[in-house]
Protein backbone atom coordinates (compact mmCIF):
# COMPACT_ATOMS: atom_id res chain seq x y z
CA UNK A 1 0.00 0.00 0.00
CA UNK A 2 2.81 2.38 0.87
CA UNK A 3 4.75 1.70 -2.32
CA UNK A 4 1.60 2.25 -4.35
CA UNK A 5 1.08 5.57 -2.60
CA UNK A 6 4.58 6.82 -3.45
CA UNK A 7 4.78 5.39 -6.96
CA UNK A 8 1.40 5.33 -8.64
CA UNK A 9 -1.19 7.52 -6.96
CA UNK A 10 -0.76 10.48 -9.30
CA UNK A 11 -3.98 12.48 -9.26
CA UNK A 12 -4.45 14.86 -12.18
CA UNK A 13 -7.30 17.37 -12.22
CA UNK A 14 -8.71 19.43 -15.08
CA UNK A 15 -7.55 23.02 -14.53
CA UNK A 16 -10.80 24.51 -15.82
CA UNK A 17 -13.43 22.26 -14.25
CA UNK A 18 -11.59 20.65 -11.34
CA UNK A 19 -12.72 17.21 -12.50
CA UNK A 20 -10.46 14.30 -11.58
CA UNK A 21 -8.94 12.97 -14.81
CA UNK A 22 -7.08 9.94 -13.46
CA UNK A 23 -10.02 8.01 -12.04
CA UNK A 24 -9.86 4.80 -14.07
CA UNK A 25 -7.59 1.78 -14.20
CA UNK A 26 -6.55 2.78 -17.72
CA UNK A 27 -4.53 5.68 -16.30
CA UNK A 28 -4.26 4.75 -12.62
CA UNK A 29 -2.25 1.57 -12.15
CA UNK A 30 -2.74 0.10 -8.70
CA UNK A 31 -0.04 -2.29 -7.47
CA UNK A 32 -0.84 -5.87 -8.41
CA UNK A 33 0.28 -9.36 -7.47
CA UNK A 34 3.45 -9.10 -9.60
CA UNK A 35 4.54 -5.99 -7.67
CA UNK A 36 5.24 -7.86 -4.43
CA UNK A 37 8.24 -10.11 -3.78
CA UNK A 38 7.72 -13.83 -4.40
CA UNK A 39 9.51 -14.60 -1.14
CA UNK A 40 8.51 -12.18 1.60
CA UNK A 41 9.17 -13.43 5.10
CA UNK A 42 7.84 -11.48 8.05
CA UNK A 43 8.30 -12.64 11.59
CA UNK A 44 6.46 -11.46 14.68
CA UNK A 45 7.94 -11.77 18.13
CA UNK A 46 5.93 -14.35 20.03
CA UNK A 47 4.55 -13.40 23.45
CA UNK A 48 6.30 -10.03 23.33
CA UNK A 49 4.58 -7.21 25.14
CA UNK A 50 4.60 -3.58 24.12
CA UNK A 51 4.32 -1.69 27.38
CA UNK A 52 4.16 1.69 25.59
CA UNK A 53 1.51 0.83 22.96
CA UNK A 54 -2.22 1.36 23.28
CA UNK A 55 -3.55 -1.84 24.90
CA UNK A 56 -0.06 -3.28 24.26
CA UNK A 57 -0.63 -3.05 20.50
CA UNK A 58 2.21 -3.91 18.14
CA UNK A 59 0.81 -1.56 15.45
CA UNK A 60 0.92 -3.94 12.50
CA UNK A 61 -1.57 -2.03 10.35
CA UNK A 62 -1.28 1.20 8.40
CA UNK A 63 1.49 2.79 10.53
CA UNK A 64 3.92 0.52 8.72
CA UNK A 65 3.19 2.40 5.47
CA UNK A 66 5.30 5.22 6.88
CA UNK A 67 8.32 3.02 6.14
CA UNK A 68 7.50 3.26 2.43
CA UNK A 69 9.21 6.65 2.37
CA UNK A 70 12.43 4.65 2.15
CA UNK A 71 11.52 4.12 -1.50
CA UNK A 72 12.08 7.85 -2.16
CA UNK A 73 15.65 7.58 -0.93
CA UNK A 74 16.30 4.45 -2.97
CA UNK A 75 14.81 6.03 -6.11
CA UNK A 76 16.90 9.18 -5.59
CA UNK A 77 20.11 7.13 -5.30
CA UNK A 78 19.22 5.11 -8.42
CA UNK A 79 18.52 8.30 -10.39
CA UNK A 80 21.75 9.84 -9.08
CA UNK A 81 23.72 6.80 -10.27
CA UNK A 82 22.05 6.96 -13.69
CA UNK A 83 22.80 10.68 -13.99
CA UNK A 84 26.47 10.13 -13.09
CA UNK A 85 26.71 7.32 -15.63
CA UNK A 86 25.19 9.62 -18.27
CA UNK A 87 27.88 12.22 -17.59
CA UNK A 88 25.97 14.72 -15.49
CA UNK A 89 27.61 16.49 -12.54
CA UNK A 90 26.79 15.33 -9.04
CA UNK A 91 24.32 18.11 -8.22
CA UNK A 92 20.86 18.28 -6.67
CA UNK A 93 17.94 17.32 -8.91
CA UNK A 94 14.19 17.25 -8.41
CA UNK A 95 11.99 14.17 -8.60
CA UNK A 96 8.28 14.80 -8.89
CA UNK A 97 6.14 13.05 -6.31
CA UNK A 98 4.69 10.50 -6.80
CA UNK A 99 7.69 8.74 -8.32
CA UNK A 100 5.96 7.41 -11.39
CA UNK A 101 7.94 5.90 -14.23
CA UNK A 102 7.60 9.18 -16.11
CA UNK A 103 8.85 11.35 -13.23
CA UNK A 104 11.87 9.09 -12.67
CA UNK A 105 12.63 9.10 -16.40
CA UNK A 106 12.48 12.91 -16.46
CA UNK A 107 14.63 13.22 -13.32
CA UNK A 108 17.43 11.24 -14.97
CA UNK A 109 17.52 13.88 -17.72
CA UNK A 110 17.69 11.56 -20.68
CA UNK A 111 18.75 12.91 -24.05
CA UNK A 112 18.24 11.33 -27.45
CA UNK A 113 21.93 10.55 -27.81
CA UNK A 114 21.74 8.36 -24.69
CA UNK A 115 19.64 5.90 -26.71
CA UNK A 116 21.88 5.50 -29.76
CA UNK A 117 23.94 2.37 -30.13
CA UNK A 118 27.68 2.81 -30.43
Amino acid sequence: MGLGYWTSEHLIYDGATGKLLTDRTWNYKIPGIKDIPSDMRIYFRRNAKNELGVLQSKATGEPSTCLATVFLHAAREAVRAARLQAGYEDTWFDIDIPCTTESIFNAVGHKLEHFTLK
